[in-house]
C-alpha cells in the first residue's frame, strides 16, 4: 500500500511534503519555529495521516498553492486541463496546484 504523503526533512530549515507519488506538494519553513511548533506540526501531520481527506484538509490549512481538492478519478481530467505538473495525489484524492 502506498502511503498517502510524507515528510522530507533533508533540507535544514524546511519540512517538505511530497504525495502518494513521491512528488513535491508543499513545504513547512522552520526557520522560525519553536521546538513546541515544529513537534505541534509532527503531531497534526500524524493525526492527518490516518486518511486521505483529513491529509487533504490539512494541506489545504498549510498551503495557499492548492487550489481544488478532488476525487483521483477526476486525476486524467486534471492532468489534461491543467497540466500534469500542477496536480497531486493523495491517497484517493488529487490537490490541484496553483500555476
Amino acid at each position: 500500500m502506498k502511503p498517502i504523503a510524507m515528510l522530507d526533512v533533508s533540507e535544514q530549515g524546511r519540512i517538505k511534503i511530497v504525495d502518494s507519488n513521491g512528488e513535491y506538494v508543499t513545504y513547512v519553513s522552520t526557520m522560525d519555529m519553536s521546538k513546541e511548533e515544529v513537534l505541534s506540526f509532527f503531531k497534526d501531520f500524524h493525526k492527518a495521516i490516518k486518511s486521505d481527506k483529513d491529509m487533504c484538509k490539512f494541506l489545504k490549512n498549510i498551503s495557499d498553492d492548492i487550489v481544488e481538492i478532488s476525487p483521483c478519478g477526476d486525476y486524467a481530467k486534471l492532468c489534461e486541463k491543467y497540466g500534469a505538473e500542477y496536480v497531486n495525489v493523495i491517497g484517493s484524492y488529487c490537490l490541484r496546484m496553483s500555476e
